[in-house]
């Protein structure tokens, strides 16, 4: 976070100091739940209102990333306890790994794993051009992100 804060500049203490102060947004992990969970209303809504408020569209994109590839390291490592999971791969806060797991409790390991294939090829399209802003990825990772959701509920992968 504090680098994408920081970009393209370098880290400064004032930058670090800030970030500090401002605490951890609720907003944005209400977000990432949201898309997560397939809510399409609500990530919508909460997406919005953080665009309002002067979040970064490319460090949301960046946020919705990792939330895949933390779940695909959960989905890959079978039954492992996932704060031990979080320890090995370097997480600040490993137990956050607790949560992850829990967002893609009932998904097979192969369709959570593909779920990185697709945002892949979403994050590749912004980089090539495809997709011309961060905000066109935002709204391509929501309905990708919901419609894996969707299809899980419904007895799909």
């Amino acid at each position: 976070r504090l680098v994408l804060y920081a970009y393209p500049d370098p880290i400064t203490s004032a930058d670090v100091r800030e970030l500090v102060e401002r605490g951890p947004d609720d907003r944005v992990f209400r977000f990432i739940d949201a898309v997560v969970a397939g809510q399409l209303d609500v990530a919508t809504a909460e997406l919005e209102r953080l665009l309002l408020a002067g979040e970064e569209p490319a460090k949301l994109v960046a946020q919705l990333h990792q939330q895949v590839e933390l779940a695909a390291v959960v989905a890959a490592s079978g039954n492992r306890v996932p704060g031990d999971v979080g320890k090995e791969i370097g997480l600040s806060n490993p137990a956050r790994m607790n949560g992850v797991a829990a967002s893609i409790r009932g998904r097979s390991p192969g369709a959570t794993l593909a779920t990185v294939g697709r945002a892949t090829a979403i994050d590749r399209g912004l980089k090539t051009g495809h997709l011309r802003q961060p905000t066109d990825a935002l709204y391509q990772l929501i309905v990708e992100l919901g419609r894996r959701s969707r299809a899980i509920e419904q007895g799909g992968a």
